[in-house]
């Protein structure tokens, strides 16, 4: 049997609060709470699958995760996005890639910031008493 040397691929999951940041895809940095003051970025999921395999990891509090002892094969990565803050959305659904043998795929990242909404205001108007 031929020995193959281990791949890994490394990447965070950013939260901002700037809205410009999902636009440009600059890479900011902060902390979401949600209703109950858990930080949000604590339990985010981000997958791996080349198909046949699926691999999954929760981010550390730093937003980062890793994914180590990989073959050589085309990979998907994605964030599981039901996870993400109300009315945020992340600046690419899923990375699409080739990862060679002893491949040490990094940068992988994945910013989530607030997106811009259509807001309505309505004004009403006071009636007079008579």
């Amino acid at each position: 049997l031929p020995v193959v040397e281990a791949s890994s691929v490394t990447g965070r999951v950013i939260l901002t609060a700037d809205s410009k940041a999902f636009e440009d895809n600059q890479m900011g940095g902060g902390d979401f709470k949600d209703d109950y003051g858990n930080k949000v970025n604590e339990h985010l999921l981000v997958v791996l699958t080349n198909g046949i395999m699926k691999y999954e990891r929760v981010v550390d509090l730093n937003g980062e995760f890793e994914f180590k002892n990989l073959r050589p094969d085309r990979y998907k990565l994605y964030i599981i996005e039901d996870q993400i803050p109300k009315y945020h959305g992340v600046n690419i659904s899923v990375f699409e890639f080739d990862l060679e043998q002893g491949q040490l795929k990094y940068g992988m990242d994945f910013v989530v910031s607030p997106v811009m909404r259509d807001m309505v205001i309505t004004v009403k108007e006071k009636v007079a008493n008579t």
